[in-house]
């Protein structure tokens, strides 16, 4: 996991062995996610003023997280194994979208950011939310 300075220095952040995959930031960009998918987790951080991450910890155990988004409210939106899985920003499991097919990602879009978009191995899917994306 990379930090890319505004000056322009990349800045090794932390070696991950589980496979690294999907990253988000919290509406207040005070906490970063990150998916490790072979870890069947879901790691947060707390960002310094610099851009560093600290205090690493476990936020959420599910089976193979993939791409992540995040809403206004700070909900974390994980594409996992038969579909979306919604936590809430301290970790507990909010509900799930199911999907027909294994996704691989989701993110927000439309014209009033609240259609929750989600690719997945052989489709696309698209849900309106009740909240918008961040």
């Amino acid at each position: 996991l990379y930090l890319l300075k505004t000056s322009g220095e990349l800045v090794l952040q932390g070696k991950f062995s589980q496979a690294p995959n999907g990253v988000a930031l919290s509406p207040d960009q005070n906490t970063l996610y990150l998916a490790l998918t072979t870890g069947n987790k879901i790691l947060a951080f707390d960002i310094s003023k610099d851009g560093t991450i600290t205090n690493e910890r476990t936020l959420a155990e599910m089976q193979q997280p993939d791409g992540m988004a995040v809403d206004a409210e700070g909900n974390i939106y994980v594409a996992v194994v038969d579909g979306i899985s919604i936590f809430s920003p301290a970790g507990i499991l909010l509900g799930k979208i199911k999907t027909g097919s294994q996704p691989t990602n989701c993110e927000f879009g439309g014209p009033s950011g609240n259609l929750l978009f989600v690719t997945a191995r052989d489709a696309l899917y698209y849900i309106e939310m009740p909240f918008s994306g961040y």
